[in-house]
């Protein structure tokens, strides 16, 4: 959402850099995370949790240049980045 939100070249290349940053820390740890966190019972289902990111980024792609050609890249990153905070409050719950 920060991207959404940036009044710069600048501040647009800063937020595209944190975010990926995030990602590759994440995407780095996941499979071993997943292992670690379900039991051996569930753990054949992990592969859902990564299918799941999988169809998310690209939906989230399509989506989203639908939407910045429509309304404009800004938008575009604002309801994409909304959509990714669901599941933060979801899973805080």
């Amino acid at each position: 959402m920060c991207s959404g939100l940036a009044p710069t070249f600048t501040a647009l290349f800063v937020c595209r850099g944190l975010v990926g940053i995030g990602e590759a820390s994440v995407r780095a740890g996941s499979p071993g995370d997943d292992s670690d966190s379900f039991p051996l019972s569930i753990e054949p289902h992990t592969g859902n949790l990564r299918f799941g990111n999988a169809a998310g980024r690209r939906a989230g792609l399509a989506l989203g240049g639908i939407m910045g050609e429509r309304h404009g890249w800004q938008y575009a990153f604002l309801i994409v980045g909304a959509i990714g905070i669901i599941p933060v409050f979801r899973l805080s719950s």
